[in-house]
């Protein structure tokens, strides 16, 4: 039986990564095929399993549908660019971009390429927001006019020096 799932390349494989081969492990959507690493030490650290898929991205863009962008933020873009204008499906570890004209340029490069492009939000399902969502959804605060927030994010050092 031939099997309907999207042929997924990773384009990174830092601490994030774990995370997208776990999904795709879980998924009845997409299977990852191939892994996309230029650093030599991360490349040694990786499994068995997806050390056997790397390849460069140019082969990478040849056998996938989807390229997921776990790459550091800076490069976020160019990767981006390049698999959207390849005709490929892009999900992207945020930001999407450093530049709101960037993020626009990947827009219209997807809708004339008539591909997806996501952005991965996992915080959309943290206590406090899901809590927010509830508040907001019940109509408990009334009508709202203006909302204001400010999130405070603090990371130790030693969550930056677990990854170069």
């Amino acid at each position: 039986m031939q099997s309907n799932k999207l042929n997924v390349g990773l384009l990174g494989m830092g601490r994030i990564s774990k995370k997208h081969v776990e999904a795709l492990s879980f998924s009845t959507y997409g299977r990852l095929i191939a892994t996309c690493e230029d650093d030599e030490q991360v490349l040694n650290s990786m499994s068995v399993e997806s050390r056997q898929l790397s390849v460069s991205f140019d082969e990478l863009l040849e056998q996938v549908d989807v390229v997921s962008i776990l790459t550091e933020s800076g490069n976020h873009f160019e990767h981006a660019k390049k698999a959207l204008s390849h005709g490929k499906h892009v999900i992207c570890e945020k930001p999407l971009a450093l530049k709101i004209s960037q993020c626009e340029k990947l827009v219209e490069l997807a809708n004339v390429n008539d591909v997806r492009l996501f952005t991965v939000k996992q915080n959309r399902y943290n206590d406090s927001v899901l809590h927010a969502k509830q508040h907001l959804d019940s109509g408990d605060l009334g009508d709202l006019i203006a909302l204001n927030s400010n999130v405070l994010w603090c990371r130790p050092h030693d969550y930056y020096d677990q990854a170069p």
